[in-house]
């Protein structure tokens, strides 16, 4: 079994080349080949049994620059780890010199420009030219729909082109009743010759498409009082609707998929002034429902029409017109040209399509020597890596070390060795300056730990990036060394990460290791102003999130995330300029604005000593890389009227810093490091918003009625009664429990109430209202007390 994708700019309902597309990969499903279909534009094609992912590229008029939109998808295609893409349109064949993935580029033809205003005969004309002088000769191979568009190639190129003609049996034949029913809804006799063309229909957009020659000839025949009545069928406007019929023809705009058999069969002769087809799909649609055709002698007709057997070809449209006529008055002959053209398109199924799809696949793939699917050594970084063997686990955990005592990375270690399910675990020492024996003592106390010694701290996003480089797992585990997991805990997040497709990462319940029952994150959150923060941080854990939920995204001190993710292209790996903090919020929104989603694991417990490695350092520190690297983050990923929102809101309150405090320093920092640092953002923007497939409000909205109650100077929780009610409020709302809404109603009153501040009501109320509540929760609520029931 190949892993096959069609890569194209639309797959829309309406289109000749998106129904082609849908079409083979629908019947290469069939056969049991796992198919994606990547397009720019979806929508209205019936569903089928392979995967659709759309990849939004910004159209722009200038056809280099739409290549350039185009070119950022060619990491995540890469990633995606398919055997073979077939790329079937522009702008993606200037993907071809990019990717790694073997490419076969599918050549329907560059159309006529005849009628077009230079502009876009000049983007025609480069099309062309860089199809096949750049992109088609680096493909791995070359498929053309019909001999005539082959021939249009170079010499060298048509020589190993392979022809496969399209299948026209995607609509079922129907019997000449339905064909019958459809007249009659249409209001034409039996004593009337109906002639059907089925395309595009406005003028001016695709003039070489001849609909004004067809549109004026029936305005002739009506004029003349000839039986021909022209149906129109396709895409268009209500201005072209009007157009067609006020020469007495008849439009039908988008008619369903499901009504176009009956259509063809209500034909009696389909006909097409177009001066150009590099197959015409609508004439052997008609033809596979016994209807002649009367068409130029361009293009591939000559090919797919049997001149005088299944239709006529004529020189010019004049020509055709006295064909069309002469056509209408034998009604023998089109009876019998009908029966040969059914017999003929017989002969075009996607069946056959596929198998010469499939012959291609084979030879490109040598499937004989290996087949597809082959496991593919992982790219390995450089000198501060190892070579190791590909992993037997779903899982690598990779923790990060900075210096932590023995007993800190055995706990740690202890804990992940002792999971239910198997995980390979990875130890990146970032340079460690003290402790240096711990290291050393683990690796001989844990004979299948791998240890990737770093020549100096590369930092968080950094050190995580290489541990991320030698895992060759599915998922990755990253780790902080101050986090100690529950056994259940990896088997718990990959439960949750499998069920779904589009799941990149998986938040577990992270509680702090000094106060057990205390929230340090279950996935995290973004407001409109890029502050992030750790969903449910310092709150009592009542249950209140034990049900799996979306979210923003994960704390990277424990989060199992898609190796690939971190792949080029795709989402890519943390941004080693960050350093530390706010490099998994950044990582997150990238993931979220392409399309990607995090979930809560609340079964996988994890403990963490938050922010242990950092303590001993200033919070201004902290506070620094925080602001500095927000303002990074809104810059690549947020649309630019919030980012400059944003960036104006955090100038000025640094600037107030600058007079008033506190951190003048650290804010003279980042307003520095943001300005000097900002074109390199603005430049990293097209990685982001050029591939973004969700709005970003979507996300904001993640943070809806989430609020922290923890002191990130102090790195402790707020025993507070906000805190106590937002804990309750939320565990009534998620179970209906009637208790738990008065107990937060309650306490909602104390909290608005000046009695708060009697020590002596305070105890007594609380004690009433948490009478059978967990001995542990009337510990907080007595450090409430202790608080002087103060925010």
């Amino acid at each position: 079994m190949a892993d096959i994708a069609f890569l194209a700019e639309r797959l829309l309902r309406g289109f000749g080349v998106d129904l082609v597309i849908h079409a083979l990969a629908t019947e290469l499903s069939r056969r049991g080949e796992r198919v994606t279909v990547y397009a720019s534009l979806v929508g209205g094609m019936p569903p089928g049994p392979y995967r659709v992912e759309k990849i939004p590229t910004r159209a722009v008029p200038v056809f280099p620059l739409y290549e350039r939109e185009a070119r950022l998808w060619a990491g995540f295609l890469d990633a995606a780890g398919h055997d073979l893409v077939f790329i079937e349109s522009f702008p993606f064949f200037s993907l071809i010199p990019r990717l790694k993935t073997p490419a076969v580029a599918v050549d329907h033809g560059v159309c006529s420009t005849e009628g077009f205003p230079l502009h876009r005969r000049a983007n025609f004309a480069y099309m062309r030219i860089t199809q096949q002088r750049l992109y088609f000769p680096r493909a791995a191979g070359l498929v053309t729909v019909s001999h005539y568009v082959r021939s249009l190639l170079p010499g060298s190129l048509a020589g190993r082109a392979r022809v496969i003609y399209n299948g026209v049996d995607h609509y079922p034949r129907v019997g000449p009743e339905e064909g019958t029913r459809f007249r009659e809804e249409l209001g034409i006799g039996e004593d009337a010759v109906l002639l059907l063309y089925v395309g595009r229909l406005n003028p001016k957009e695709q003039p070489y498409k001849g609909t004004a020659d067809l549109v004026e000839a029936a305005r002739r025949w009506r004029e003349e009082g000839k039986p021909l009545r022209l149906v129109m069928a396709g895409r268009g406007s209500s201005e072209d609707a009007e157009w067609i019929r006020s020469a007495g023809a008849i439009p039908l705009l988008d008619l369903p998929a499901e009504r176009m058999p009956a259509l063809y069969a209500a034909a009696d002769l389909y006909v097409t002034a177009s001066r150009w087809e590099g197959f015409d799909l609508p004439l052997m649609e008609a033809a596979y429902q016994g209807v002649p055709a009367a068409a130029l002698r361009v293009g591939a007709h000559p090919e797919v029409v049997q001149e005088g057997r299944t239709g006529v070809l004529a020189e010019t449209p004049a020509a055709l017109v006295g064909a069309i006529e002469e056509l209408a008055r034998d009604e023998s002959r089109r009876k019998e040209m009908g029966s040969h053209a059914g017999q003929h398109a017989a002969g075009f199924t996607w069946t056959r399509a596929a198998d010469a799809y499939l012959e291609v696949i084979r030879e490109i793939g040598r499937l004989g020597a290996g087949g597809w699917g082959a496991v593919r050594p992982p790219a390995r970084p450089g000198s501060d890596t190892g070579r190791w063997e590909v992993a037997t686990s779903e899982v690598t955990a990779v923790v990060l070390n900075y210096g932590a005592p023995y007993e800190v990375l055995k706990r740690c270690l202890d804990s992940v060795f002792s999971q239910t399910v198997p995980v390979e675990v990875v130890l990146v020492d970032n340079a460690s300056p003290t402790n240096l024996d711990a290291v050393e003592r683990v690796e001989k106390e844990f004979p299948g730990l791998k240890v990737l010694r770093l020549s100096k701290n590369h930092g968080f996003a950094g050190g995580m990036n290489r541990g991320i480089q030698v895992a060759s797992s599915e998922w990755v585990l990253l780790l902080n060394n101050d986090t100690v997991l529950d056994p259940h805990a990896v088997e718990e997040m990959l439960a949750v990460a499998k069920s779904a497709d589009d799941v990149v990462g998986v938040a577990p319940k992270i509680l702090l290791e000094h106060t057990p029952h205390v929230f340090d994150s279950v996935g995290t959150a973004i407001n409109n102003v890029g502050a992030a923060f750790n969903v449910g941080i310092g709150q009592p854990d009542l249950g209140q999130y034990d049900r799996v939920e979306r979210s923003f995204g994960a704390c990277f001190a424990a989060a199992l995330l898609k190796r690939k993710a971190f792949d080029p292209g795709v989402v890519g790996p943390l941004d080693e300029r960050y350093f530390m903090y706010y490099e998994d919020v950044d990582w997150c929104l990238r993931a979220g604005v392409l399309g990607y989603r995090f979930l809560t694991a609340p079964r996988a417990v994890v403990y963490h000593a938050h922010s242990l490695s950092a303590r001993e350092r200033p919070y201004a520190f902290k506070y620094r890389l925080i602001e500095r690297n927000l303002m990074r983050t809104v810059v690549r990923s947020f649309t630019w009227k919030r980012a400059l929102r944003i960036l104006l809101r955090r100038g000025l309150a640094h600037a107030r810093n600058l007079v008033r405090g506190p951190y003048r320093s650290a804010s003279l920092l980042v307003l520095l490091e943001t300005l000097i640092w900002l074109p390199v953002y603005v430049r990293a923007r097209r990685q982001v918003v050029g591939r973004r497939r969700a709005g970003e409000q979507e996300l904001l909205d993640l943070s809806h009625g989430e609020a922290t109650f923890f002191d990130p100077a102090r790195y402790s929780p707020q025993p507070t009664l906000e805190n106590l009610e937002a804990a309750y409020r939320r565990l009534a709302l998620v179970r209906g429990d009637e208790k738990r809404r008065r107990i937060a109603d309650e306490l909602a009153a104390l909290a608005s109430s000046r009695l708060r501040f009697d020590r002596e009501f305070l105890q007594e109320r609380l004690a009433e209202v948490l009478r059978d509540e967990p001995d542990w929760v009337k510990g907080f609520a007595r450090a409430v007390v202790e608080a002087g029931g103060r925010t």
